[in-house]
């Protein structure tokens, strides 16, 4: 609410559940979320926080990003679905999930808008939803992207229509929040211009794989020390699907192989990262 209580609605009423309470060490207006899981136990995040309460009240333990995550994250959303899997969206746009016994990263929304943003250094006007099927639809401001991400990990990318150009000056085109109903549909509140509904089912509604249309499926990171002694690193984007796949090795001036790469080749699937740490020692002049 308004008034910072988590509240839950009983027998047509309106009970308290907890007075949310600013930490000294952040701004007041602060973003901060709630979902309940499927014991109906409140999850309240709120910069680097989560608290968990009982279903009728009365805190049940608190926690740190930093112990779950292993550093600290500022957490801006939070969604559970039925299988009780918790995904936590911070401000880098990066979804942390958490099964209760382990947890792993999905940058690959984050790897999107840093091609459409390059010089962004957080993305912390971003919203977060779950429909009745688990997918998660994901979306920054001012970002012409809206993300789906399925229980299985698959991203898909539609493309949100601006207001016409007659009306940009007249509206501040600012999604403030996002949420599916019953039959698959995302509502998109916009400021001061209404309210997008967006059907995923409707057979003219443009989407695309974020492999093919949203980014590369190969680029270089980084590739360092330069120059090498005994071994390089070289660091890249790999879009998911493709790590059993890639071959890969070093050539000379003729492209003839010298050196097979791929067993030093290792993949981070969070990060969609391609990592090959190989020896140069030895390595023929032209190499």
């Amino acid at each position: 609410s308004m008034d910072n209580y988590i509240l839950r609605y009983e027998d047509g009423v309106f009970k308290q559940v907890h007075k949310f309470e600013y930490p000294s060490y952040t701004f007041k207006n602060i973003t901060f979320g709630v979902a309940a899981d499927t014991m109906y136990r409140i999850w309240e995040i709120y910069y680097d926080t989560i608290q968990i309460f009982k279903p009728w009240g009365g805190l049940e333990r608190k926690i740190s990003s930093k112990s779950i995550f292993g550093d600290l994250t500022f957490l801006t959303n939070i969604c559970i679905d039925k299988s009780d899997v918790k995904y936590f969206l911070n401000s880098e746009f990066k979804l942390e999930i958490f099964n209760d016994s382990s947890w792993h990263k999905d940058n690959f929304a984050n790897l999107v808008l840093k091609e459409e943003f390059p010089n962004a250094d957080e993305f912390n006007e971003n919203q977060m939803c779950k429909d009745s099927s688990d997918n998660l639809w994901l979306h920054f401001w001012p970002s012409h992207n809206l993300f789906k991400r399925s229980p299985t990990g698959k991203w898909t990318v539609y493309k949100i229509p601006p207001p016409p150009d007659s009306l940009k000056s007249q509206f501040d085109w600012f999604i403030e929040d996002i949420q599916a109903d019953e039959k698959g549909r995302i509502w998109l509140s916009c400021r001061n211009f209404g309210i997008y509904v967006f059907d995923p089912s409707y057979s003219g509604v443009s989407e695309s794989s974020i492999g093919i249309d949203g980014l590369s499926d190969v680029w270089l990171r980084n590739l360092y020390p330069n120059p090498a002694k005994d071994f390089a690193k070289l660091e890249f984007f790999l879009e998911r699907g493709l790590s059993e796949t890639l071959t890969t090795g070093l050539y000379n001036y003729l492209g003839e192989k010298i050196l097979d790469l791929k067993p030093y080749f290792t993949y981070d699937s969070g990060d969609c990262k391609g990592l090959i740490d190989f020896p140069v020692t030895g390595l023929p002049t032209g190499a």
